[in-house]
């Protein structure tokens, strides 16, 4: 099994439709935030189908997206990998994330319950500075994260990537990452070459 944790990051959807493509058996987890309560897990207020900490996530020839480890039944065989960005740039760019999906533009595109819980839960993010949200997600303190009756916390492992991988690419050598990923999985991402890479800073790519 192939296990690829990516980053929040501008090309987290590009990369993962065209795993979808080259990988038509797979199983794409999307959990950028943790469950506040667990036991409310099947209640219908979890538009975002977060899943408890304890949960196991069936195999899958390739698992991909942003998740916690801890959920995949992983075998000696498995090669699990990810791209890195230097810690800085994840928080900006993890922030530029939260931004965009708690936007005016991102409100006009709603059109699922699944979106406009997002909307609603990130919305207030646009109030903090860079500073304020580095702060925020280092003291590990709770932030209200709310729509209806539920409520969702902050996964701050999501901005340390310093797990046993068995491979690691760096967005800030792309074309290297690129054939390498493609030389060990097979995963061709020559497509997105010329792309930039982050978000919030347009001299980046």
């Amino acid at each position: 099994m192939i296990i690829l944790q990516l980053p929040p990051c501008r090309l987290y959807p590009k990369i993962c439709k065209i795993i979808m493509e080259q990988y038509p058996i797979n199983l794409h987890i999307h959990e950028v935030f943790e469950l506040s309560q667990e036991k409310f897990f099947n209640n219908r207020n979890n538009p975002l189908g977060i899943t408890p900490k304890t949960f196991k996530f069936e195999r899958s020839p390739m698992t991909f997206g942003i998740f916690d480890i801890n959920k995949i039944k992983k075998e000696p065989d498995d090669f699990h990998l990810t791209i890195k960005f230097k810690k800085q740039d994840l928080i900006k760019e993890y922030f530029a994330g939260l931004r965009y999906y708690g936007s005016l533009q991102f409100y006009k595109k709603i059109s699922s319950d699944y979106e406009k819980c997002l909307f609603n839960l990130v919305s207030n993010f646009n109030d903090l500075t860079d500073e304020d949200f580095f702060e925020l997600l280092e003291s590990g303190k709770a932030y209200p994260l709310r729509y209806k009756n539920f409520s969702y916390k902050l996964r701050k492992e999501q901005v340390n990537q310093e797990e046993n991988f068995d491979y690691v690419g760096e967005f800030d050598d792309w074309p290297t990452t690129i054939k390498e990923i493609k030389d060990k999985i097979g995963l061709d991402l020559t497509s997105l070459k010329k792309e930039r890479t982050k978000s919030y800073n347009k001299s980046h790519g």
